[in-house]
C-alpha cells in the first residue's frame, strides 16, 4: 500500500513537468501525464504542479490492485 511519504517522491514531479520518460503500462496515467504536461505548459505555477501531482498520485493510489497500476508502481517507486 501506497504511503503519504511516497508523494514527496520526486517521481510524480518528473512525470507531470516531461523531465522523465518511462514506459507506463497504465492508459489512464498516460492520458492524465500527458494532459497535465499540456496544461503546465501555460501555467506552470507551484500550485497547478502540485495540484497535477496530487490527481496523478491519487490515481495510483486509487487503483493500486490492478495489473498494470502495480508494474507501474514497481516501476517508478522501485518496489
Amino acid at each position: 500500500m501506497m504511503v503519504d511519504s511516497d508523494l514527496k517522491n520526486p517521481i510524480w514531479r518528473n512525470l507531470v513537468l516531461n523531465k522523465v520518460q518511462v514506459n507506463l503500462n497504465c492508459l489512464a496515467a498516460k492520458i492524465l501525464i500527458s494532459r497535465w504536461q499540456l496544461a503546465l505548459r501555460n501555467d506552470s505555477s507551484e500550485k497547478q504542479i502540485e495540484k497535477a501531482i496530487l490527481e496523478l498520485f491519487e490515481l495510483y493510489t486509487k487503483d493500486q490492485n490492478f495489473p498494470n497500476v502495480k508494474k507501474d508502481l514497481a516501476l517508478l517507486l522501485k518496489n
